[in-house]
């Protein structure tokens, strides 16, 4: 999922525009398809990683001062 756009798109380059846009396009509705089910699996509306973020803070014995500064 982290590759650049260019390497995504390498094989459509010598494509005419229409079809370069349908492929891009179909590779997107891949991308999103998978990260639904991906993301389907998770115990929460939160990502997993800010899920663990917000545990490691709520737990620790550090008191947090929170200021509004104007």
């Amino acid at each position: 999922m982290s590759e650049s756009f260019n390497a995504w798109v390498e094989d459509a380059r010598s494509k005419p525009v229409v079809d370069l846009i349908d492929m891009i396009r179909a590779k997107l509705m891949e991308q999103r398809s998978q990260r639904k089910i991906i993301s389907a699996s998770w115990r929460s509306q939160l990502v997993p990683h800010v899920e663990e973020y917000f545990r490691d803070i709520t737990t620790r014995k550090v008191h947090f001062i929170i200021r509004i500064v104007w």
